[in-house]
């Protein structure tokens, strides 16, 4: 008989492929909870997002706070998001198009934790929410956005590492990309993960 899956209390972490894959789709659980999406942008960039409009992006890492408590659950959302050629729905969708995603965490459950997770990401020093109202149009708890702009902020003392300048931009030509994209986002784990494991449900 099968043993029933316990939801973790704390968020799985999944690096994705050079070229924002997912190796494995069922390394994705079927139920519902919260995700985040760590991308990197390579270039300033101008990009309309749907009614949103036109959004100025600066280059650098993006985290992205959203939930998943439809049909599919966290698998299903993140498998959209993560396939290409798919109608441009949600407001991450439009910034797929132009970014780079490096990897990923969810939480299963409730409640949702994506304005959890965002105002604290927005906390971090020099963190910012470059485009207002992304991801959070029908935000009850009044959040500026739902996409966090981390590049250039520093970790909490307790994890010192931060992404380095030239990770910013994922270096110049494919091997530089690749070696700085990894490096810059296991720095950024280290900043994030305290904070996504000490996150109170429902706080």
């Amino acid at each position: 008989m099968a043993t029933a899956r316990t939801p973790e209390s704390r968020p799985t972490w999944i690096r994705l492929s050079a070229g924002g894959k997912l190796s494995d789709p069922e390394q994705l659980p079927r139920t519902p909870g919260s995700y985040l999406l760590l991308v990197a942008l390579l270039r300033d960039t101008r990009l309309p997002v749907g009614r949103l409009g036109i959004c100025t992006l600066p280059r650098g890492f993006y985290a992205y706070c959203g939930s998943a408590f439809g049909t599919g659950g966290i698998r299903g959302r993140l498998a959209r998001h993560l396939r290409e050629g798919l109608p441009l729905h949600w407001h991450i969708d439009f910034l797929l198009r132009y970014a780079r995603p490096i990897a990923l965490a969810f939480r299963e459950g409730d409640p949702s934790l994506e304005c959890v997770w965002s105002q604290a990401l927005g906390r971090l020093p020099n963190a910012s929410f470059p485009a207002r109202g992304f991801g959070a149009s029908d935000c009850r708890r009044h959040c500026p956005s739902h996409l966090v702009l981390l590049s250039g902020t520093d970790a909490p003392a307790r994890h010192p590492a931060s992404p380095r300048p030239e990770a910013h931009a994922c270096g110049t030509g494919r091997r530089a990309k690749e070696r700085t994209c990894a490096e810059g986002w296991q720095a950024v784990k280290e900043a994030l993960l305290p904070l996504l494991e000490t996150s109170p449900h429902g706080a």
